[in-house]
């Protein structure tokens, strides 16, 4: 039986290692490299925009933005509900809805568990159904960062009833990219809109 040459050996091991690293490099894709932006800084800001979570609606139908923009968005919850602001195509809105709705499902599941917890309107403190422990990447006000556990998620911030946090996002494009509240039910009930080409 001939020995593998040193060509065969370099090949078969390159392949090997090609397919080991290929799903981390789909994931890191996935998770690290977003097409259509990424988390920007307070130093970076082109302009601030606005919003209000009212009810089980946005205050803007559909926001203006240009490609290249870098647009800190401050958003207010002003209804009696916790709310969330995400920046993403429908793709991502789809798999974030599924997360919370897993991530609810197993904390309402545990506080009933326990006794305790509220299933409802807005709770502060500690969070809502502990989903506060789940958004990273959130902001006052003024744009500075806030400590907040779990993996978090650099183009999503969770807004309790009364609070006012900030996201900073960079746009790499604005076709297809929607702003969107995930907490289950309100993006079904219409709490969605569009980012169109504009100012």
């Amino acid at each position: 039986m001939r020995k593998p040459t040193s060509f065969t050996r370099r090949t078969g091991t390159a392949v090997f290692a090609l397919m080991i690293g290929f799903p981390a490099a789909l994931q890191a894709a996935g998770d690290h490299e977003k097409s259509y932006g990424h988390a920007g800084t307070l130093d970076e800001v082109d302009r601030t925009v606005r919003v209000e979570a009212q009810g089980m609606r946005f205050s803007h139908e559909r926001i203006p933005v240009k490609p290249g923009q870098t647009v800190r968005f401050v958003v207010t919850n002003t209804g009696e509900t916790q709310h969330e602001f995400t920046v993403g195509p429908p793709s991502v809105q789809k798999s974030h809805r599924a997360e919370m709705r897993e991530m609810m499902g197993s904390a309402n599941a545990e506080n009933g568990h326990h006794g305790g917890g509220h299933q409802g309107g807005g709770h502060r403190g500690g969070g809502h159904n502990g989903v506060d422990g789940h958004h990273g990447g959130e902001a006052d006000a003024s744009g500075h960062a806030t400590a907040s556990s779990g993996h978090g998620h650099a183009n999503s911030v969770m807004v309790q009833p009364g609070e006012t946090k900030a996201l900073i996002w960079h746009f790499a494009q604005v076709d297809n990219v929607r702003f969107g509240c995930n907490v289950p039910g309100h993006y079904q009930a219409g709490m969605h809109g569009p980012f169109v080409a504009g100012e």
